[in-house]
């Protein structure tokens, strides 16, 4: 597998190319490149993301949400956050999806607003559910090993006391 510095030597311009060229899958290592981007970077890709496809977002915020449960090394938070400002409610859900690996008390305004505000039962859905587990972590600070800090996808079970 790459290292994280051989990912980052990667030119953005080439990460763009191929995000733009839509008769070719992109490359896992372009999607790679995409974690812990520079705001300099965002601004470019920020640049570009309308122009993409509406499957070529999906299908690129499903990869990465998946590389991210996978690889805690990588770190797609500033992607993710571009994507909430996608016009389509379905990139926005998977933007969501994506952040929640996060658990950054940074996010919590961020999906408070959407809740708030955004159009899509869906995406206002997933948005609470993002706060859940900083919500429960939070009340429970003695408890380092918060069960909350688990998959939101697959909730954890407890008995009617609340224990797991």
């Amino acid at each position: 597998m790459s290292s994280l510095n051989e990912m980052n030597e990667i030119p953005l311009e080439n990460v763009i190319q191929s995000l733009l060229d839509v008769d070719t899958p992109v490359n896992p290592r372009v999607l790679n490149r995409l974690s812990d981007l520079e705001p300099n970077e965002l601004e470019q890709l920020r640049f570009i993301w309308e122009q993409l496809p509406l499957w070529r977002r999906k299908a690129l915020m499903e990869d990465i949400e998946e590389l991210g449960a996978h690889d805690f090394l990588l770190d797609f938070m500033a992607l993710g956050q571009l994507a909430l400002e996608d016009r389509d409610p379905g990139v926005r859900l998977l933007a969501v999806h994506t952040l929640w690996e996060y658990e950054q008390t940074e996010l919590i305004h961020t999906f408070l607003n959407l809740i708030q505000q955004d159009q899509d039962c869906d995406v206002r859905a997933a948005a609470a559910t993002g706060l859940q587990p900083v919500h429960l972590c939070r009340r429970n600070r003695r408890n380092p090993g918060c069960p909350a800090r688990g998959d939101r996808r697959h909730p954890i079970k407890t008995d009617r006391r609340g224990r797991g």
